[in-house]
């Protein structure tokens, strides 16, 4: 299954392309398929505040642990005083003109996200958002984790999950799930804390991730399949 997160968002795009307008009348109550276009643009502006707060949480992350106190952060941020640093540091968010500040004043000390990451943070959004238009309660919208995309990614993208789960043989399930879950787990700014769970676990954690998302996730990538980033894997091998 080895391969870049972007060939597997473009794999799991793929494979389930073909169900775009079978889920949107599904759900048509909802997400009014015949104003495609406005749907699509609703998405991508939640994606692209997916991809600020990826961008604003490794700033905050690089800024915080190479400046020694929060007034040194402040000043990197063009504020005056501490007061909002301990704020930004828990919701993870930055107002536009402070990430600038600190991109232009400390550029050799911010490590940004990799586009990869950043779209995992945007895509996450963008299908917490579909969810919460379905189910008309907008306290779902990011409430879905860059982590958990990225897991549901590795499903999608799978050609035998299907049968993986239906096979008589329980290994066979536990082997698949650990492979994703080894193979997609990210490393982010704030890394989800689950501990070591048992292969078994594993395929009942994916399972549920699944069950609450799948359907949102799939409309999220076809809704704006452009945003996947290029895979870079077979250009760089071939340099």
């Amino acid at each position: 299954m080895s391969s870049s997160l972007s060939a597997q968002m473009i794999t799991a795009y793929d494979h389930h392309w073909s169900k775009r307008d079978l889920l949107l009348g599904e759900y048509s109550s909802t997400l009014n398929p015949d104003d495609l276009d406005e749907f699509q643009s609703l998405v991508r502006e939640r994606f692209y505040k997916g991809v600020h707060t990826a961008y604003a949480e490794a700033i905050l992350l690089s800024l915080s642990t190479k400046l020694r106190t929060q007034q040194q952060i402040a000043e990197a941020l063009g504020l005056k005083d501490r007061t909002s640093i301990s704020q930004m540091l828990r919701s993870g968010t930055i107002h536009g003109v402070r990430l600038t500040a600190a991109l232009y004043q400390y550029p050799d000390l911010i490590t940004p996200p990799t586009r990869d990451v950043a779209a995992l943070f945007g895509f996450a959004r963008s299908t917490s958002y579909i969810k919460a238009l379905v189910l008309d309660d907008k306290r779902i919208e990011g409430s879905m984790s860059p982590q958990d995309f990225s897991y549901l990614v590795g499903v999608l993208a799978s050609d035998v999950w299907k049968a993986a789960i239906c096979d008589r043989d329980p290994d066979t399930a536990r082997r698949l799930s650990a492979e994703i879950v080894r193979e997609r787990t990210i490393v982010t700014p704030r890394p989800p804390n689950k501990g070591r769970r048992r292969s078994e676990q594993y395929v009942l954690m994916l399972q549920q991730i699944v069950f609450d998302w799948a359907d949102f996730g799939v409309l999220a990538l076809c809704a704006i399949p452009d945003c996947i980033p290029e895979d870079n894997t077979n250009k760089e091998a071939a340099v």
